[in-house]
């Protein structure tokens, strides 16, 4: 099995591409079939490379975020998969306990987090109303408060 532990910035080779898609949706796909994934891949790589673009002059979106890696974004999606009926306020501890830090990563560090792997994993646009601007063009979800991840949908990709 490929190692994952490259920057979400960085491009990943086919055989990781596969791994990813095992690991998210349970499904062993050959590589001789992996241009079926083609347009969900290309949505992963452009959500993963956009954590490498400036918010300001000096830091990038992936200096904000507690995840770092394209191994630490599944290891969010099966703790996120395995406690489905939890709220989010429930859920960011079990994300935090994931990336252990003195000082531990703030909450905005560990919801950007939530909201990327939720957005790779359902292919739904969550993220805070602030961050918009690098997807002005498409509506958005808020996951907050007391909401559930099947709040927000009750189902993975079709692929």
């Amino acid at each position: 099995m490929a190692a994952l532990d490259k920057q979400l910035t960085e491009g990943l080779l086919p055989t990781e591409q596969l791994v990813i898609i095992d690991r998210l949706w349970r499904k062993d796909v050959p590589q001789n079939e992996l241009e079926n994934y083609k347009a969900y891949l290309d949505y992963y790589g452009a959500e993963t490379k956009r954590l490498g673009k400036s918010i300001l002059i000096s830091t990038r979106l992936i200096d904000h975020m507690a995840s770092k890696t394209h191994n630490h974004l599944l290891q969010m999606v099966e703790v996120l998969s395995n406690n489905r009926d939890k709220p989010l306020s429930a859920v960011k501890p079990l994300i935090q306990a994931l990336f252990p830090r003195s000082p531990p990563y703030n909450d905005l560090e560990i919801k950007q987090s939530i909201d990327l792997a939720v957005r790779t994993w359902l292919m739904l646009n969550v993220r805070d109303l602030v961050f918009k601007l690098h997807t002005p063009n498409t509506p958005t979800i808020q996951w907050t408060g007391e909401s559930t991840s099947p709040d927000l949908s009750d189902s993975r990709p079709v692929l």
